[in-house]
């Protein structure tokens, strides 16, 4: 073996068959003739199509292929549609269960706070107090005072009720006697006074909700914690981790079957149009324009007549099929809007090709 052979990438620059032979980055390859399909020939199964049918937008395919397909999308969306309902029944369902979990947090909660122990000197010291006040200020008591401002030394706190002035009015009568100020408790003030709370319906369902939103969020934020500090085995199939919640926002279902020649769009059976091509004589299968007898081939620009289904080309169809709005073969009437253009993929040259070049995308660096 030469020793040019064992260094022939050992050069300074990197050539042409170097990158050629190197599975990297973006590849790029120059199309030719036989890269593309026939004009007639189905664009599923890439045989001549046979019984051809063509969709609005002038792809061709045989009729069982494109049946089978559009009944195969059919069913894969009725499939997602039955797993649809079954993840929105399977999150309401884990709704419930949170929901469950707020609610015995708060349960367990509130017996935690109402049934704590407290330490004996600590309950003996506020037993004492509660009795020192009940048997300082007994019931209907009154109290005198020159200054009329003085307010009462039992008054509550200062909350949400306004200001002193306010609630001194509110809980305290004055009464004149012989030049002194009687000060004289209200009965909402009285030891043993039971005094209404009135709460309605809506305030005891939003107290509700933000006590529940409050346990959810404490549930979470602890699941988070724990997760945190350690990393599952994920190479394990009990702690495989799941996919989130925010894959399915994002997922886009399929409401009806499209046309995936091309661009995807929405095509029905009904929607279908059968295709109808004049051969040259009958022992030959090679279709011709009926009105040039011209043989019809990629390089040329066909169209099909919506009501009929007759193929003509495009050439014949500016002359004279335009001008008189009649089918050249059955001289049915149609408007503009009947004849669509079929789909074909071009020779390989640049003024007849619609793609010359086909690329694979790879990833250079990572």
């Amino acid at each position: 073996m030469p020793r040019h052979s064992k260094n022939n990438t050992a050069s300074s620059v990197f050539t042409y068959h170097e990158v050629n032979s190197l599975n990297y980055g973006t590849k790029k390859q120059r199309l030719g003739r036989d890269s593309f399909k026939a004009f007639n020939a189905c664009f599923l199964c890439l045989q001549v199509a046979r019984d051809p049918v063509a969709c609005q937008s002038g792809h061709l395919a045989c009729k069982e292929c494109l049946y089978e397909s559009i009944l195969t999308q059919k069913q894969e969306i009725q499939r997602q549609q039955r797993l649809t309902a079954q993840r929105q029944k399977d999150n309401d369902e884990q709704k419930v269960l949170e929901d469950e979990k707020a609610q015995l947090a708060i349960l367990a909660n509130f017996e935690r706070t109402q049934t704590s122990v407290l330490p004996d000197d600590r309950r003996h010291s506020i037993a004492q107090s509660a009795e020192s006040t009940h048997k300082s200020s007994p019931s209907g008591s009154r109290e005198t005072s020159k200054d009329p401002n003085t307010p009462l030394g039992s008054l509550p706190a200062i909350g949400k009720f306004g200001s002193m002035r306010a609630l001194f009015k509110q809980y305290c009568v004055l009464i004149r006697v012989d030049g002194h100020v009687i000060v004289e408790s209200s009965p909402q003030l009285h030891a043993g006074a039971k005094r209404k709370f009135e709460l309605n319906q809506e305030e005891r369902q939003r107290a509700v909700d933000k006590e529940k939103e409050d346990a959810l969020r404490k549930i979470n934020e602890a699941r988070t914690e724990e997760a945190k500090p350690k990393l599952p085995s994920f190479w394990l199939p009990s702690l495989t981790p799941n996919a989130g919640k925010s894959d399915e926002k994002d997922r886009q279902e399929k409401e009806q079957a499209v046309c995936v020649a091309g661009a995807p769009h929405p095509v029905t059976i009904k929607s279908l149009i059968p295709v109808k091509f004049t051969n040259e004589d009958e022992k030959s299968n090679h279709p011709i324009c009926p009105a040039c007898m011209k043989g019809l081939n990629n390089g040329m620009k066909i169209s099909v007549f919506r009501k009929c289904g007759h193929v003509i080309c495009n050439k014949c169809i500016d002359s004279f099929v335009k001008k008189s709005q009649v089918c050249y073969v059955c001289e049915k009437k149609f408007k503009d809007k009947d004849i669509i253009d079929i789909s074909a993929e071009g020779t390989g040259f640049a003024s007849n090709s619609n793609q010359l070049e086909a690329k694979r995308f790879g990833l250079s660096f990572q």
